[in-house]
């Protein structure tokens, strides 16, 4: 897994791409988010469009991320999902705990109206 980070308008945006299967740089990762979320960033934007392959350990890392964003009373938005990432979320009925954008502008759209 690979991941690109940007903030703007009090959002961070993440993009992450190649393989999300819990065994690379969650960890580094969630640490960033932790700190963003101590500077008042409350909501997140992640692009998984580039995610080839993900298991039910790289589901519980977007799970954790989700978490602690709700937890400050703010949220996270998956978007573009790739199709692979897009077939897990409906088989695991976790499209139903995520909200799921096609655009950024979309997911600007849902995060600012919590």
């Amino acid at each position: 897994m690979e991941f690109q980070t940007d903030i703007r308008e009090n959002i961070l945006y993440v993009d992450i791409s190649g393989d999300l299967l819990g065994i690379n740089r969650e960890q580094e990762l969630l640490n960033f988010v932790q700190e963003q979320i101590q500077e008042d960033v409350k909501h997140c934007a992640v692009d998984i469009s580039q995610v080839g392959y993900m298991n039910s350990t790289g589901l519980s890392f977007l799970i954790r991320l989700l978490t602690r964003f709700r937890n400050q009373g703010g949220d996270l938005v998956l978007v573009n999902p790739s199709e692979q990432a897009r077939k897990l979320l409906v088989i695991t009925k976790l499209n139903n705990i995520f909200s799921v954008c096609d655009s950024n502008s979309e997911a600007i759209k849902a995060l600012k109206s919590v």
